[in-house]
């Protein structure tokens, strides 16, 4: 299968089908205002990205619409909470015969999920991993990360960061587990940009140093040590697999759903992360498992409100 977007249709091609007005633009810089606020203000506030595993197929766009509602819902930034929707056209996998995300087998439909979710809601996340990709979607982006098989590519993620440095973006930990490579490239984009631009935080997805739940827990703690929780958490890939009930280090909704429980679990120990990414929907994953949606809203709202309350708590 192919790995990457077929060169036509063109960005520009795609761009005059299907145009992004100013309206859109103000909603989106308006929506990474939120995030970055709250990645840089762990303790009181917190970012969720929520969805997909994978972009869906353009068949699915009505589902995609409807659950990008209740992720858009669940957003008061007002109250602290910022929320986008998971929304990743390309889907990194280390066998090049496995699918590798809905832009490279059906590109025109793929831009379209993604513009109709910008135009109504200004919502977007999802991953980069090319030049291309920075031209044709992070304009209608509110949030963007770096995989875990990006840590090793700086120079890609050099481009990114000045590319538009109002773009907040989450840099995740290799597949070993380690932070370091992470930690170095978040300094990096940091130094790249002025105090004025969006941030670039550590996003956590654990590892192979960490097959565990004791395991997990100890490096996710030292992660937010480290960073002064100025951090996100995803709770699939690495986390959930750390959690997988029949201890063989795969991955599962079950596993996924642990991991986030983890994650409430420790916040209401004061062990709070700014944000937290979870892969989570209705439809049935072409890549990895999803949880249920409502199971993973319910999650960050209890998350959230750990923060609220003790915020309140400090405050009497």
């Amino acid at each position: 299968m192919p790995t990457r977007a077929p060169e036509v249709p063109t960005t520009v091609d795609l761009r005059a089908s299907f145009p992004i007005d100013a309206g859109t633009e103000l909603v989106i810089a308006q929506n990474r205002l939120d995030i970055s606020t709250c990645l840089d203000f762990p303790d009181i506030a917190t970012f969720a990205a929520i969805g997909y595993c994978a972009l869906p197929s353009r068949m699915n766009a009505g589902s995609v619409e409807y659950e990008g509602d209740l992720v858009a819902d669940l957003n008061q930034p007002q109250r602290g909470l910022a929320t986008a929707h998971r929304l990743p056209p390309y889907k990194p996998r280390t066998d090049p015969q496995e699918y590798h995300g809905e832009e490279t087998v059906d590109p025109r439909g793929a831009y379209m999920t993604i513009r109709e979710a910008a135009t109504t809601r200004g919502n977007v996340s999802l991953e980069i991993r090319y030049s291309e990709h920075l031209d044709r979607y992070v304009p209608m982006a509110s949030f963007a990360w770096f995989g875990s098989r990006s840590v090793n590519d700086p120079e890609f993620m050099e481009e990114a960061a000045l590319f538009d440095p109002t773009l907040p973006l989450g840099v995740k930990n290799g597949l070993d587990g380690n932070i370091e490579s992470a930690l170095e490239a978040v300094d990096m984009i940091n130094k790249l940009r002025s105090e004025q631009d969006a941030p670039a935080v550590l996003v956590f997805r654990g590892g192979q140093n960490a097959q565990n739940p004791k395991a997990w827990t100890e490096r996710y703690l030292e992660a937010l040590q480290t960073t002064k929780g100025r951090m996100i958490v995803d709770c699939a890939h690495g986390s959930e697999m750390a959690f997988d009930p029949n201890e063989n280090f795969e991955k599962s909704m079950v596993g996924q759903y642990r991991a986030m429980r983890a994650v409430i679990e420790l916040a209401n120990l004061d062990q709070r992360p700014a944000g937290i990414m979870i892969e989570a929907s209705q439809l049935k994953s072409r890549t990895d498992p999803h949880i249920p949606i409502s199971v993973a809203l319910d999650g960050v709202v209890e998350l959230h409100h750990l923060k609220t309350q003790s915020l309140s708590y400090n405050m009497s």
